[in-house]
C-alpha cells in the first residue's frame, strides 16, 4: 500500500510538474501568440467590414450602370421618333393637327436657322429649326389646335403667335401666323 501510496504521490507531482510546464508554455510561449491571433482576427474583422462596403459599392455602381443602360435605351427609343433633318415630318405634324382641328393651312415656311444660346447649339447630336405657318381658323379651333400641338409632341413648340381679327361676314375666321420650332436629329455624312 506504501507503494502505491508513493506511486500516488509521483504520480501527483508528475500531473503538478506537467500543469506546471503547461502554464509555463501558454503564459510565455503562447500568450504573444493568441495576442497576435486576437490582432488578426480583429483585421479579418475590419477586412470583412471593407468588403461587404465594398460589395455594397459594387452593387450600386451597377444599379447605377444599369440605370444609365436604361436611360441610353429609352433615348434612343425616344430617337426614333425624331425628325431626320428636313422639315417634312414636322409640315406633316402640323398639317394632320391643322386637318383635325378643321383648320385651313395657308402658308407653311421654313426659315433660316438661327442659331440661340441654348443647349442644342453645343449639341453635335442635336438641333433646333424654326419654321413660319399661317392659318385661318377660328379661335376655338386654333385653342384646340395649340393644345394638340403643345400636347402631342415633345418635338414642337409654338414660338410666337400673331393674331388678325377677321371680318364678320367671314364666320369669325382669323388670320394666324405663328412660329414652331422642333427639335431633330442632324443628318452625318
Amino acid at each position: 500500500m506504501e507503494k502505491t501510496k508513493e506511486q500516488m504521490q509521483m504520480f501527483v507531482m508528475i500531473l503538478i510538474f506537467i500543469c506546471t510546464g503547461f502554464f509555463v508554455c501558454v503564459m510565455y510561449f503562447m500568450k504573444p501568440q493568441i495576442k497576435k491571433s486576437e490582432e488578426y482576427a480583429s483585421g479579418l474583422g475590419e477586412i470583412r467590414r471593407k468588403i461587404r462596403t465594398m460589395k455594397s459599392a459594387l452593387k450600386g455602381e451597377k444599379k447605377i450602370e444599369a440605370n444609365i443602360k436604361n436611360a441610353q435605351k429609352r433615348i434612343d427609343d425616344f430617337e426614333m421618333l425624331m425628325p431626320k433633318g428636313d422639315e417634312s415630318w414636322s409640315i406633316e405634324q402640323i398639317d394632320q393637327i391643322a386637318k383635325k382641328n378643321g383648320i385651313t393651312i395657308q402658308k407653311i415656311q421654313p426659315e433660316p436657322s438661327k442659331k440661340e444660346k441654348d443647349y442644342f447649339e453645343k449639341s453635335p447630336k442635336y438641333d433646333t429649326r424654326t419654321m413660319s405657318v399661317e392659318v385661318v381658323s377660328t379661335y376655338h379651333q386654333f385653342g384646340a389646335f395649340m393644345n394638340t400641338i403643345e400636347r402631342s409632341s415633345p418635338f414642337l413648340k409654338i414660338k410666337s403667335i400673331d393674331i388678325s381679327a377677321g371680318k364678320e361676314n367671314n364666320d369669325y375666321k382669323h388670320k394666324i401666323n405663328f412660329i414652331v420650332e422642333y427639335l431633330y436629329v442632324k443628318e452625318f455624312d
